[in-house]
């Protein structure tokens, strides 16, 4: 049974790394060819990203979305390259590499009218963090929340990421930065004052 799952791992892998060139290949111009096939490579790029993935190979898998993401750039499909970019993100071993990726997507995700999408899915990364009960996974979640913080004012934001502020306060009084929770109390007050919830 252990040899017939690594043989599969094996057969996805070798046929990842096929689709991986080929979109690779795609992309290549010369004498009659003056333009790269994006819409051809990006395929290829992503069926390349579903067999690592399902073979385990993350760090390809990972590659393998970021070069799907740059074709879908390339013709304007901003929507499916936010998620190829959180995909990727979500695969990443470094986490400023991830946030970097996830801030691009939630850009992508907003010029493609889902401004939500992005908040989300730097939510999820950042209570993953959270999870890793890690000084440094605590660090991260900080990263992501601050970066998020004044943006979920915005518009109804703030009625959909109560949990985020939760979650924030708890990471700074845990690192014990009370300078900073009585910044973000002070900026929730006075949301609640702005909106009418708060009468004091």
């Amino acid at each position: 049974m252990v040899e017939a799952v690594s043989a599969a791992k094996i057969a996805r892998e070798k046929k990842g790394k096929t689709a991986f060139n080929e979109g690779k290949s795609a992309l290549k111009t010369g004498l009659f060819k003056w333009s790269p096939s994006w819409d051809e490579a990006g395929l290829k790029f992503e069926k390349a990203a579903k067999l690592f993935k399902e073979a385990g190979n993350e760090i390809a898998a990972k590659e393998s979305y970021l070069e799907y993401a740059r074709c879908l750039e390339k013709t304007n499909e901003l929507l499916c390259a936010a998620e190829a970019q959180s995909d990727a993100a979500f695969l990443s071993k470094d986490a400023r590499e991830a946030i970097s990726l996830l801030r691009k997507a939630d850009m992508n995700f907003k010029i493609s009218g889902q401004s939500n999408r992005g908040v989300t899915l730097m939510k999820r990364y950042a209570q993953q963090q959270v999870d890793e009960e890690t000084p440094e996974g605590d660090e991260n979640a900080l990263q992501v929340y601050t970066s998020l913080f004044e943006e979920i004012f915005n518009d109804d934001n703030y009625l959909l990421n109560g949990d985020m502020i939760d979650q924030y306060i708890k990471i700074t009084c845990k690192k014990e930065q009370w300078l900073e929770v009585i910044k973000i109390k002070k900026r929730v007050q006075k949301q609640l004052r702005d909106t009418k919830t708060l009468d004091h």
